[in-house]
């Protein structure tokens, strides 16, 4: 009977704090957490050196892009390293006073850099 008790007093802990983490999860930005990039221009680069190692990562104040290419002779080149300031306003995402055209759906990131170069990055 006693253990019965602890068990059960287990499992109602795990699912008190289960629920009050996944409140907590709703009212973060979705940009918060780490991206990784997957393609770029439709061309799946997940898998590739350079490109795997590069990402973009938010905690809903600041952003850090971290971004390699990946060069004729197979080594890598680094584009941008950089951290910055983020805000939100409605619904676009800023750095300082320059609009940035990042969309984000389910897990997938998509940073429009310029009318050439889509990045796609993912959870």
């Amino acid at each position: 009977m006693k253990y019965s008790r602890i068990v059960s007093g287990f499992f109602i802990t795990v699912f008190f704090f289960a629920c009050t983490k996944e409140e907590v999860n709703e009212t973060q930005d979705a940009i918060v957490g780490q991206w990784f990039l997957t393609l770029v221009n439709d061309t799946d680069v997940a898998d590739l050196d350079c490109y795997k190692d590069s990402y973009i990562e938010s905690d809903g104040e600041t952003i850090t892009f971290y971004v390699l290419d990946r060069l004729e002779d197979g080594s890598c080149q680094l584009l941008l390293d950089s951290t910055s300031p983020l805000s939100v306003i409605d619904d676009f995402y800023y750095l300082g006073e320059e609009a940035i055209e990042i969309y984000i759906e389910n897990r997938e990131l998509t940073w429009r850099v310029d009318t050439d170069t889509t990045l796609v990055f993912q959870k």
